[in-house]
């Protein structure tokens, strides 16, 4: 499913695509935000925080999606950024597939 940002588009999380999906609920426009690559499983899902931001759970990427729905002048794809992750300093496996395939908000 999708996710309605502040900005009253709803999002869809790049999961098998290389770009974000972006449905304007004003004016029924379509158009895709940035560029991940086109790999499966890149981001699975996400969750909209309480500030307006979506952000979206690596799966086979290595960072986390971050939409901040609450920029509404300039350029979508000022909108994404992309934050590391930190491992953990014994964690160098090489292979990182499959992380994390949800999440949640908590009460703090």
């Amino acid at each position: 499913g999708g996710i309605l940002g502040n900005d009253n588009c709803v999002y869809g999380i790049p999961y098998s695509a290389g770009s974000v999906l972006c449905i304007d609920a004003n004016t029924d426009e379509v158009s895709l935000l940035g560029d991940f690559g086109w790999n499966k499983y890149n981001f699975h899902g996400g969750i909209k925080s309480s500030k307006g931001a979506i952000y979206a759970f690596p799966a086979h990427a290595d960072k986390v999606l971050k939409i901040d729905t609450t920029i509404t002048n300039g350029d979508d794809d000022e909108k994404l950024s992309l934050l590391p992750i930190q491992r953990a300093p014994y964690d160098n496996d090489p292979v990182t597939r499959y992380k994390w395939l949800g999440g949640s908000i908590g009460k703090d």
